[in-house]
């Protein structure tokens, strides 16, 4: 029996395995950075309390079949990194769907960039760097207040909506690519040259729409 956990507990140490609905957590500290490449996840980042870099990782598997998914947490220096893919059946090319969903709080400053063939993002409070790639799914940034050095959000959605909040005394630039026909882009801010740049943000839209707007202090 003791042997029989011992194995169990070495295999959960680079991969997990949840039962349907299940919530887990992992912790980590020093991180700065977060990557995330899955196939199907909605995904929730607040900011934590803490003052150093440690980052709580909230996990849910939304699949029936608790071994459709094969999920990974590496932690490489500063930088963690997040796997999750579906599992191909053993003497079959048919592959279970798998979705787990992620919230995790950690500092302000974190810089995440995530790639999701479908979900969802939210984030609030932040003011790091952000690249996100989806094929389908909505995205709603909520940012408290700006860095003192320049930043980028970068996203890049085959089709879904984008509403980006941000504090009115923002000096914010924003480029969208997203055809007419199938798009709306609106953005409160008003592009000046003369201020140091805090924000750049460089959206790609298949369909969907595009808002920006000043958020109150």
């Amino acid at each position: 029996m003791r042997h029989y956990l011992a194995i169990l507990y070495m295999l959960s140490v680079s991969s997990s395995v949840l039962r349907a609905s299940e919530i887990d957590f992992k912790e980590y500290e020093d991180i700065k950075k977060i990557k995330i490449m899955s196939d199907s996840s909605d995904i929730e980042i607040t900011k934590s309390s803490s003052d150093n870099n440690s980052a709580r990782v909230e996990y849910t598997q939304e699949s029936s079949d608790p071994t459709s998914c094969y999920l990974t947490f590496t932690q490489n220096n500063d930088e963690l990194v997040i796997l999750n893919k579906k599992r191909e059946t053993s003497g079959s090319s048919f592959c279970h769907a798998c979705k787990v969903n992620f919230r995790i709080s950690t500092p302000s400053s974190t810089d995440f960039e995530i790639e999701t063939g479908i979900g969802n993002l939210s984030m609030k409070g932040m003011l790091n760097s952000l690249h996100f790639k989806s094929g389908i799914g909505d995205v709603k940034l909520d940012y408290d207040t700006l860095p003192e050095v320049s930043k980028e959000i970068r996203l890049d959605i085959g089709k879904g909506n984008v509403t980006a909040s941000f504090v009115s005394k923002a000096n914010l630039r924003a480029k969208v690519g997203i055809p007419p026909v199938f798009s709306r882009f609106y953005n409160e801010f008003t592009e000046t040259t003369s201020d140091p740049l805090h924000y750049f943000v460089n959206g790609n839209m298949g369909w969907g729409n595009f808002d920006i707007k000043k958020k109150s202090q």
